[in-house]
């Protein structure tokens, strides 16, 4: 996972703030009910649909230690109960994450102080299971487990994940929430933080786990070395957040988009009149939810869709909106059309911000498909199809036309861009890379595709990033087979062929690595010399062909190319039937095209002169023959006349 870095905030300090974040919360309390709620919501006309793939597995870490621990949710170090609404939200945005992508993510939830608990297994989260898991998360109990220790929650975390069955296209992750201050009585402070480090080290980091930090307002006894403890564990992976519970809302939902792949973006506030406000929307959005903060009771605002003249009301469809208050309403729109949308405002003083945006367009991987295993040193194409969110084809909008950008990344940790263009030929919406991989590694490849587009200002804008598609090659040593001496005759003599259908010599010599011959017959079932079929292309046409090889011994053939009729550029490429090779190898042809001429030789030039020669001949003695006959015809008939 990339590596993201937050903004470290401070919280309120002093009677009043704390007064006005009460406020705060109570006003802002309806927007993130609505928020998740839509967030979760099935969109608009999609269908339950069977997941695609694998997908995430992530363990949250509750600290419920003494200071992160009280009634009804309530702590020293966690007042506002963000803990409660840090564990909804998840569920929410990992569910909503799961169908959206069409994959199968699981949820744990641990918690801990002197000793760790599981409170729910790892399970997979599904809408339809949203309801039995939320009575789940909200029955855990809120009572402290006594000190701080994280290495017994990273014991059970390290447990779950290890009695999964291993598979390398999952991805893993763990998301600790806390407040960030390690506590065991007893224990030499330095030497719990070196014995914590290497644990994580080994069990986490060494495995591919990506680490979330989020840290809740801190006592007064936090302490430097405590924050760097976090940010060296995490590679600095930490969220240090105010008690705001707003403030909550966006620290996780940002950890949590990333950890699933979903993408939030950000539209600029465009200038205008005092009493007008524009906002830029770009194309191929699912929802979007703005937040009107409003001068007064008698501020109104009148929301206006590109090119029409009729405000948003709730009476129409797809239109949410919800009234806190005298200050604060939201509005959730659902399709909005591309384009710079207006807010026509009643007080000059009214703000409108844009707190959500979600896209609709999703992916699947088309190729490599997995229907014949790859193997080391393979090359690869990759092709992927943009999909919506019942799985067909997406529809372009008129003027927005998607664009790919993959990277590949290897099994070492080494990625690569990729170019990537339409290949309408493979179906709509597809899209394949315009250049072949080659897999000089076994293991797991990850393709982490970007799909953008421009809004109304040229600007690329991001509609969906997929980093959960990829395939696996298995480990293979590889061969190289050299072909050569085309046109060229070897110690065999060819059959007496006319003159067009002279069969060309072919000559391979197969090596390993080490450029050591290989013996096929121990590796190949059945005959070694019917182990390659050719494809024979003249001047840029498919043509029949047959090759005759006769296996030699020591990987080397000797043989003849059938199908050189005519003159002109010849292209030969040999496929490999990999049903007959032992799993634990892999052929390469070089090169992987081979091209020659056929050209007439002297020979060729003085028996198609012959050959004419000889039909000229013909055609006069034929010629005077008939016209011999006539003559004589006419002669008999003007003497009995």
């Amino acid at each position: 996972m990339p590596a993201r870095r937050t903004e470290l905030r401070s919280g309120p300090t002093t009677p009043d703030a704390a007064r006005g974040l009460r406020r705060r919360l109570a006003r802002r309390a309806p927007t993130l009910a609505l928020l998740t709620a839509l967030l979760v919501a099935p969109a608009s006309g999609m269908g339950q649909t069977a997941p695609a793939g694998p997908g995430l597995d992530l363990i949250v870490l509750v600290d419920r230690s003494a200071s992160m621990s009280g009634g009804e949710g309530r702590a020293p170090g966690d007042p506002h109960g963000l803990r409660a609404l840090l564990l909804r939200l998840a569920l929410e945005v990992v569910a909503r994450s799961a169908e959206s992508n069409r994959v199968s993510h699981r949820l744990g939830v641990v918690s801990f102080g002197s000793t760790a608990r599981v409170d729910l297994p790892l399970a997979e989260v599904r809408r339809d299971d949203l309801p039995r898991l939320r009575r789940e998360v909200a029955a855990i109990p809120s009572g402290s487990l006594g000190n701080t220790d994280f290495l017994a929650a990273f014991a059970a975390a390290a447990k779950l994940l290890e009695a999964l069955s291993t598979d390398a296209a999952r991805q893993r992750a763990v998301l600790l929430v806390t407040d960030g201050v390690p506590y065991v009585p007893g224990v030499d402070v330095a030497a719990y933080r070196r014995e914590l480090r290497a644990f994580v080290a080994a069990h986490f980091l060494g495995r591919q786990t990506a680490l979330e930090i989020l840290v809740l307002p801190p006592p007064a006894a936090a302490r430097a070395a405590d924050r760097q403890l976090w940010r060296e564990l995490s590679s600095g992976r930490v969220a240090e957040i105010a008690d705001d519970r707003g403030d909550a809302f966006a620290a996780l939902d940002r950890i949590l988009a990333g950890l699933v792949g979903t993408r939030i973006a950000e539209s600029r506030r465009a200038a205008g009149e005092r009493s007008v406000e524009s906002l830029l929307l770009p194309p191929y959005l699912d929802l979007v939810v703005f937040d009107i903060y409003h001068d007064g009771p008698a501020a109104e605002v009148a929301v206006l869709a590109p090119d029409t003249l009729r405000p948003l009301s709730a009476e129409l469809a797809g239109v949410n909106e919800v009234r806190l208050g005298e200050l604060l309403s939201s509005i959730a729109v659902r399709r909005p059309a591309p384009g710079l949308w207006t807010f026509r405002k009643s007080h000059p003083d009214t703000r409108i911000k844009i707190v959500s945006q979600q896209f609709f367009p999703r992916g699947v991987l088309v190729d490599p498909a997995g229907e014949q295993p790859l193997r080391q040193y393979d090359q690869v194409g990759v092709a992927y199809r943009v999909v919506d969110g019942e799985g067909s084809p997406v529809q372009e909008l008129p003027g927005y036309p998607l664009s790919l950008e993959l990277s590949l990344v290897r099994p070492d940790g080494r990625r690569g861009a990729l170019a990537m263009s339409r290949q309408p030929e493979l179906g709509s919406a597809v899209f394949r890379t315009r250049e072949q991989a080659e897999c000089e590694l076994a293991g797991r490849y990850w393709t982490q595709i970007r799909v953008t587009t421009g809004d109304l200002n040229g600007r690329r804008v991001q509609v969906f990033e997929d980093h959960w598609t990829g395939f696996s090659v298995s480990e293979a040593r590889r061969i190289d087979c050299q072909v050569s001496a085309l046109g060229v005759r070897g110690s065999r003599v060819p059959p007496p062929w006319p003159l067009w259908g002279r069969p060309v010599a072919t000559r391979l010599d197969c090596r390993d690595l080490r450029a050591r011959p290989v013996e096929l017959r121990s590796i190949v079932l059945g005959s070694p010399a019917s182990l390659f079929q050719p494809s024979l292309f003249h001047e840029g046409r498919l043509i029949a062909a047959a090759l005759d090889l006769e296996y030699l011994g020591r990987g080397s053939y000797q043989g003849w190319l059938h199908g050189v009729r005519s003159p002109g550029l010849y292209r030969l490429e040999l496929a490999v039937d990999r049903s007959r090779l032992a799993t634990a190898y892999n052929i390469r042809i070089l090169p992987a095209a081979t091209s020659f001429a056929r050209h007439l030789s002297w020979l060729d030039w003085a028996l198609l002169l012959a050959s004419g020669a000889a039909g000229a001949a013909a055609l006069g003695w034929l010629t005077r023959r008939l016209l011999t006959r006539k003559l004589r015809k006419w002669r008999a008939a003007t003497w009995l006349c």
